[in-house]
């Protein structure tokens, strides 16, 4: 199959070194840090059997997960391995199991990527998690999203897996001076794109095209209306309902934030959860 990388992609070797050995790889980070990038950029470099997923809200039904993987195995080309999924089409976790089986019997590598993976909610959540623990190596399983639904976490719970955060996937200062080179034909304003958005990926990306038509640097990531990094955000903070925006406006004034220190601040229970699942660029620290 062929990977679309976007224009002025920026190669990140020193995590696709870090996928390629994993059998299971969990990215939990916010909207806008090169999640789905970063797994087409792996697949290209492993070069094997490659199926993407694309999960949409809400896609808590096991049924129409095992219908989606069927489908994104077929669009890779590896129709052998959708076959199983389809011969027990009202049976969701025998489908895996006969997918499990079917790749147990195929010496070529297979990556499966669950992209949005947050979508999988609920019962989809248990099949993720049935589907993690019987696919073995070689073949992978890589899961993608804002966050990792309650229902499948248990799938990381393997010793194989490698987890990356939205702090791994932050830009480091070659790959956002490298991002400018391409964009701009030279650093400049590397540094202050990289001091002012901390590394997130989609903000650079339109900080430096900004600067490209332009625009001066500061204006255009100061915060004010209109502006490449203040959008990101609102769009973000749209995801939320009024309460939660306005609880999270007031938390974020604090330096450093906890799930325990949020809830006792704001009074709502579970806001940084749902604001990362909103997109906003959180990072554990």
């Amino acid at each position: 199959m062929s990977f679309r990388l976007p224009p002025h992609h920026v190669p990140r070797p020193r995590l696709v070194a870090r996928l390629a050995p994993a059998r299971l790889v969990v990215v939990e980070a916010g909207a806008g840090y090169g999640k789905t990038t970063l797994a087409l950029e792996a697949g290209a470099e492993l070069g094997v059997g490659f199926a993407t997923v694309a999960l949409e809200p809400p896609d808590t039904d096991p049924g129409m997960l095992a219908v989606r993987v069927g489908r994104a195995l077929r669009r890779a080309g590896l129709s052998d391995l959708a076959a199983p999924l389809g011969e027990f089409r009202d049976d969701p976790e025998e489908a895996v199991e006969a997918l499990a089986d079917a790749l147990a019997a195929r010496s070529d590598p297979v990556v499966i990527v669950l992209d949005d993976v947050h979508h999988a909610d609920g019962p989809a959540g248990g099949l993720v998690r049935r589907l993690v623990r019987a696919v073995g190596f070689p073949h992978r399983v890589w899961l993608l999203g804002r966050r990792l639904p309650d229902t499948a976490d248990a799938a990381a719970d393997v010793p194989e897996v490698l987890r990356l955060d939205s702090s791994d996937l932050a830009f480091t200062r070659e790959e956002a001076v490298a991002l400018c080179r391409a964009v701009l034909g030279g650093d400049g304003p590397a540094d202050a794109l990289l001091r002012t958005t901390g590394g997130w990926v989609a903000a650079l990306v339109l900080g430096a095209l900004a600067s490209a038509r332009g625009d001066d640097t500061a204006d255009a990531l100061r915060g004010d209306a209109g502006d490449a990094l203040g959008d990101l955000v609102r769009r973000a903070l749209g995801r939320l309902d009024a309460a939660d925006r306005e609880a999270f406006l007031r938390a974020a004034r604090l330096p450093r934030l906890s799930p325990q220190v949020a809830d006792a601040a704001t009074g709502r229970p579970g806001l940084l959860e749902r604001a990362s699942a909103a997109g906003l660029p959180l990072a554990r620290g």
